[in-house]
């Protein structure tokens, strides 16, 4: 099968949709398909990347982005009529195109769909609208402006995704989410991680060492630090645990979080780590006693099937992410702030728990390797060029 993936999130940026895209197109390649990407980047270039014909096309530079392992990098975008993408399609005959993200890359993977009668995938990989509703929190005049802008890009999502032949969605929860806004019932396929760079680490006394973390206990969030993701929660409520807190990752709301813990006199209660290199975070995961993941807007959470299959077991709030957890077996599922704290304290001191916990999480984490992810996403490929041949 030769399969056409359109995003705007793609390397060098590092994050959800890229990790998704990696895993999935490597499992791909394994199984004998011509995987290309169609992105946009600083520059027009075309390369060969681990079997993947990856297509860029210069863009408009709008703003840098910060991600949990690297700094800046700048996101670009193009137009929807970018004509120089035709010349891949005249040339060869492609069987799906499978779009990413419904902006600039996904109007021109749907123009092409189009112009070319190819069966058009989406997957849902991120939930904007709740995104908006905490980056205008503070005043009416910002409140007002996210409630317009949330019923500007829900009607957009839903004149995309209705525009496509089938949608694929990482979780249950997410799926409930687009039939609550009117876009068509979605497959669930949960998002798969790379199994072997995420597994339990050897390392972790040499992490410890170079971040000045001691032998302690320690409670883990790695990821964007940014409003959406609800960090104010664990800062709020660092000093209710009974080990450090430690911040894993770069955002845009790294400095204000910093001015308050200096405020409210809790260095000693959190410490940040900032960026991590690639090969550090397998290590951070296995060094930590408990991952605490407090967002509420996760299309699925990867984060926390990485930590888990690191052998850290994770507490989550009863949203998307709590589909990869099993309460009281690899993690708890909090339904209030009180009972997430009281979870993340009754991993921390009771000990037989915690090697439990962290041996189960290591077994569920492996259902989600990029071979189960790919064979799942061809199946849906499968299901939906069967149905449109029989119509």
């Amino acid at each position: 099968m030769r399969i056409a993936h359109f995003s705007d999130n793609y390397l060098p940026q590092v994050g959800g949709v890229t990790s998704s895209l990696l895993n999935l197109n490597g499992a791909l390649v394994k199984m004998g398909h011509e995987v290309h990407v169609f992105t946009v980047g600083a520059k027009t270039k075309q390369r060969t990347n681990k079997g993947v014909k990856e297509h860029y096309y210069e863009g408009v530079e709008l703003a840098p982005v910060s991600n949990l392992s690297s700094k800046l990098t700048t996101f670009h975008v193009v137009p929807p009529y970018l004509i120089a993408i035709n010349r891949v399609f005249q040339k060869k005959k492609f069987d799906i195109i499978h779009c990413h993200t419904p902006y600039s890359m996904g109007l021109n993977g749907l123009r092409i769909a189009r112009k070319y009668k190819i069966t058009l995938v989406a997957t849902y990989h991120a939930n904007h609208e709740k995104f908006i509703t905490w980056w205008t929190r503070g005043n009416r005049a910002s409140e007002a402006l996210g409630d317009f802008l949330k019923i500007v890009l829900t009607q957009y999502n839903k004149w995309f995704h209705n525009k496509c032949d089938v949608l694929i969605t990482p979780s249950n929860e997410t799926r409930r989410h687009m039939k609550r806004a009117g876009i068509n019932t979605p497959h669930v396929v949960p998002n798969g991680i790379d199994l072997r760079k995420f597994r339990p680490s050897k390392k972790t006394k040499e992490f410890r060492k170079k971040y000045d973390l001691g032998s302690e206990p320690f409670v883990l969030y790695l990821g964007r630090i940014s409003r959406e993701k609800n960090i104010d929660f664990l800062v709020r409520t660092a000093g209710k645990m009974k080990a450090k807190l430690v911040l894993c990752g770069i955002g845009p709301d790294e400095d204000r979080l910093k001015k308050y813990i200096k405020k409210k006199k809790i260095a000693t209660k959190i410490k940040f780590l900032g960026y991590l290199e690639d090969r550090e975070i397998a290590a951070c995961y296995s060094a930590a006693s408990v991952f605490a993941m407090p967002s509420l807007c996760e299309t699925q959470g990867m984060t926390v099937i990485e930590s888990m299959a690191c052998g850290t077991p994770a507490v989550v709030f009863d949203s998307a992410t709590a589909e990869m957890v099993d309460h009281g077996k690899n993690g708890f599922i909090a339904k209030n702030s009180r009972q997430f704290s009281s979870y993340v304290n009754k991993i921390l001191t009771h000990k037989d728990l915690r090697k439990r916990m962290e041996k189960n999480a290591a077994l569920v984490a492996k259902t989600y390797s990029p071979e189960t992810f790919a064979s799942k996403v061809i199946e849906v490929y499968l299901s939906v060029l069967k149905k449109k041949q029989s119509n």
